[in-house]
Order: structure tokens, then C-alpha cells, then sequence
């Protein structure tokens, strides 16, 4: 009896699989084709527009900025009217309180000397 019974399970076993059942491969395809992001990310820029993305891995939100599995996707920069970069402004000599304007990558900096004569910008 016992023998009958285990022929009758290894059959019926035989029976499902040939019965349709997704094989390995078929399955990793309809998981492939199915996948899809499990974070994004949204920031509102200075002009009123937006950034977004989405991934897989990891999504994160700066100031003007968003990230998504390792891609940065920027805000457009901030128009500056002041004329020179911060990196030219700094190598100007300047006494304590002294204040001024320069262009970095992120738009508008002010400036202003501090008491040992270095030009401080944010």
C-alpha cells in the first residue's frame, strides 16, 4: 500500500508540471517584464519646475537636485548677474566687512570678508 501511494504522488507531481506550470525560465521573464522602480524622488526647483527619477536601489533628494541609483538629475541654475565666479572673487583682497556678489554653479553668492581678510561666500 505504502508503494502504491508514493507512484501515486510522483504521477500526480508529473501531471502538475506538464499541466502548464511556469517553468524557471518563463518565470524570470514575467518577472522581468513586470519589474519596475521601488523608489523615486521629486524636487521643485527655484523657477517652478521639477526633477524627478526613480530606481532601484536608492533614491535620495537634495536642495536642488535628485538621485536615483547613483544618476544625479539637476534643477537649471540659478541665473546670476554679478559677473564673475566665486573662485575669481576669492583671489581679491579684501579688508574686514567688505561685502560683494559672485557667480557659483548653484547661482548667486554673497560674500563678505571676514577680520583675517578671506572672502566668505554662501
Amino acid at each position: 500500500m505504502k508503494m502504491n501511494f508514493a507512484a501515486f504522488a510522483v504521477l500526480v507531481g508529473i501531471s502538475l508540471i506538464g499541466c502548464g506550470a511556469p517553468t524557471v525560465a518563463e518565470e524570470s521573464e514575467l518577472i522581468g517584464e513586470n519589474t519596475q522602480a521601488i523608489c523615486s524622488s521629486t524636487q521643485s526647483c527655484w523657477d517652478g519646475s521639477t526633477v524627478s527619477c526613480s530606481g532601484n536601489a536608492t533614491c535620495t533628494v537634495q536642495s536642488a537636485s535628485v538621485t536615483c541609483d547613483g544618476v544625479i538629475t539637476r534643477c537649471p541654475p540659478v541665473p546670476c548677474n554679478a559677473g564673475i565666479t566665486c573662485t575669481q572673487f576669492k583671489q581679491y583682497a579684501c579688508n574686514e566687512g567688505d561685502e560683494g556678489e559672485c557667480c557659483a554653479s548653484t547661482g548667486p553668492q554673497y560674500c563678505f570678508c571676514n577680520s583675517k581678510g578671506i572672502w566668505l561666500c554662501n
